[in-house]
């Protein structure tokens, strides 16, 4: 066995399946096994084309094993027993976990526990690699330059050897800091976000199948529109008012340049740089406000915006991703609590950013003798601020009634009887007012105040100040939690999920709407990973050919044979409904999920 020692630190290489087996024996026997980390480094990213070369295993501060299986045997001789050994503490346990189950030839389960997370679970989310972890939680520096280097080489060097063995020390590291902070509550929410890593494995693995031909005819349409935009937007704005329209910074500073003070003051900005918000909302709102021709300008930029993210997100790349896949599907990520409130974030391609009109969506189908199964939940945040703040006439309405317009009632002061007569009948007016109060209640979950909605409601500040005072009237508890939600921020510095989660806000950042969303949002993510792994259990028990395909913010897609549409369904919308139960208890789940068949992403009504 070569010992490597410097900076403190120990890598024991093991080089014979001998000693490698005895060590793996050792490990069994030892009664702190819930303190050991693992790290693998592999020959590439997927375990049906590569391999795992290192298994470097931390059991102590600063002492690492380093089994190397080109010299010991390869890791599916030893992935039972390792996993027996555990549980392991790792960083990122999906890529761990899927070389174990690709390897394994035994049904138990590994148990990996992921140090990120377990940060998450106290901090709130966000994107991390073990460098950023370590000096932010640690303030150790790392170098990570060997992480691509030669690990199919026949003969690694000790600098390799050393580099995987510190990986694994400094995991077990994290682990031991982590597992200082971490509440009874903070390991309750850990463990709904840890589970789910298999859940959006099979995910990744699935993916998205394309219909190239319909895509191909999206892609001519908002080309079309691209231009038309372009040449609206140059009608009225020449390049030298504007150089890049896709400058952020550019159209702000054209805005301001162009706008009185007072409308500068009431314009949406960016919390950071103060600029102009040019997102779609905020153009969407200014182009009916403002006077011809900035809001022909705005409106026109709304298409542009719109049409050229769509070509370089989606586009031609979606068909390059699908042809240049040997499975004949899209495979995209999806990253565990990528955002401050825990929630899922996708790349490459970002399914989340998709738009959800039937246009776009009818261009993801399944392959011949499969079908698409599709559910979602109803109203989803508007139930989750009920259930947390103990609302139970708001979760009447959202669940028995119609809440927008129940709330479009309250806030216009309507009859209620003339109204939703007119909501039966299809009356324009009655429609448009329940749109507003729709984008009023959303608004106000977010943490908007009267100058905000005001803009929504296309009224004065004081309007909108008597619409705020007619919601809270008939949701005093709903509306109410906000402000209970920011003092708890303001005095202690940490929002709760219901998962027993918290995260923390900066000073800088502790207002109104951060109070009022950071708890909704998290808290519906918690549901929705406890759904996916309740759905992957499921179809594992019971084991079905059908898997899940994708999540896309409260909708959860499977990817079911002809045969297993029907059951898949049933399984679906039950196993939805427990995710949700497991972080409400005894709740009322009438009209929370329906699921739907497919060929397309778009069949869902």
């Amino acid at each position: 066995m070569k010992t490597i020692t410097k900076e403190g630190m120990t890598v024991k290489v093991v080089n014979d399946a001998a000693t490698a087996n005895k060590l793996i024996d050792n490990l069994m026997k030892r009664t702190d096994k819930s303190k050991f980390a693992i790290d693998f480094e592999t020959t590439g990213l997927d375990p049906a084309t590569s391999e795992v070369r290192l298994t470097c295993i931390s059991v102590t501060k600063d002492v690492a094993y380093v089994i190397d299986h080109f010299k010991c045997g390869g890791f599916e001789e030893y992935a039972d027993d390792l996993i027996k050994v555990g549980p392991w503490y790792a960083f990122a346990v999906g890529f761990e976990g899927k070389f174990f189950e690709a390897y394994q030839e035994e049904d138990a389960p590994v148990t990996l526990w992921d140090v990120g997370h377990m940060r998450r679970s106290v901090l709130g989310g966000g994107p991390l690699t073990l460098k950023s972890q370590l000096k932010r939680d640690l303030g150790i520096e790392i170098s990570k330059d060997l992480q691509n280097s030669g690990w199919a080489d026949d003969e690694l060097s000790d600098a390799q050897y050393f580099y995987g063995g510190t990986d694994a020390i400094h995991t077990r590291a994290l682990a031991m800091k982590w597992l200082g902070e971490m509440t009874p509550e903070h390991h309750r929410g850990f463990n709904v976000i840890n589970d789910s890593w298999r859940a959006i494995n099979e995910c990744q693995e699935t993916g998205m199948c394309l219909d190239i031909g319909y895509h191909a005819t999206l892609i001519q349409m908002w080309s079309k529109r691209l231009r038309a935009a372009t040449l609206a937007i140059r009608k009225l704005v020449p390049e030298s008012a504007i150089a890049n329209l896709n400058s952020k910074k550019q159209l702000s500073d054209f805005l301001k340049s162009g706008l009185d003070e007072a409308a500068i003051e009431d314009w949406p900005k960016t919390a950071k740089t103060k600029q102009l918000q040019t997102d779609k909302n905020a153009l969407n709102i200014k182009s009916r406000q403002a006077p011809y021709p900035l809001s022909r300008f705005l409106a026109a930029m709304m298409v542009y915006n719109r049409a050229r993210t769509y070509l370089s997100s989606f586009g031609e790349t979606l068909i390059t991703k699908q042809l240049l896949s040997p499975t004949g599907y899209i495979h995209g990520r999806i990253n565990a609590a990528q955002a401050i409130t825990g929630r899922m974030s996708a790349s490459q391609p970002n399914f989340q950013q998709m738009p959800n009109s039937p246009l776009v969506r009818t261009s993801f189908i399944c392959k011949k003798g499969r079908k698409i199964i599709m559910a979602d939940y109803s109203g989803v945040e508007i139930r989750v601020l009920a259930e947390l703040s103990g609302d139970k006439i708001l979760l009447h309405d959202a669940i028995y009634d119609d809440v927008h317009s129940r709330s479009a009632i309250a806030i216009f002061r309507l009859d209620e009887e003339k109204f939703m007569e007119g909501i039966k009948n299809g009356d324009p007016h009655c429609k448009m007012l329940r749109g507003k109060a729709k984008g009023f209640t959303f608004q106000l979950l977010y943490g908007a105040g009267a100058a905000a909605l005001s803009i929504v409601l296309r009224c004065s500040i004081e309007e909108a100040e008597d619409a705020i005072a007619g919601w809270a009237a008939r949701y005093q508890k709903a509306y109410s939690y906000r402000q209970i939600m920011f003092e708890k921020m303001m005095h202690t510095g940490f929002l709760p999920c219901v998962s027993g989660r918290t995260i923390y806000v900066n000073k800088r950042e502790r207002a109104m709407p951060i109070a009022a969303n950071y708890p909704i949002q998290g808290s519906a993510g918690d549901v929705m990973y406890a759904a996916m792994t309740c759905t992957h259990s499921r179809l594992v028990a019971e084991g079905m050919d059908t898997r899940l395909m994708m999540v896309v913010h409260d909708e959860l897609l499977l990817d079911a044979p002809d045969s297993e549409a029907e059951r898949a369904a049933v399984i679906l919308e039950e196993e939805m409904v427990n995710g949700w139960l497991a972080m409400f208890p005894d709740s009322n789940t009438d009209n929370l999920v329906d699921a739907a068949i497919g060929i397309s992403w778009a069949d869902k009504k």
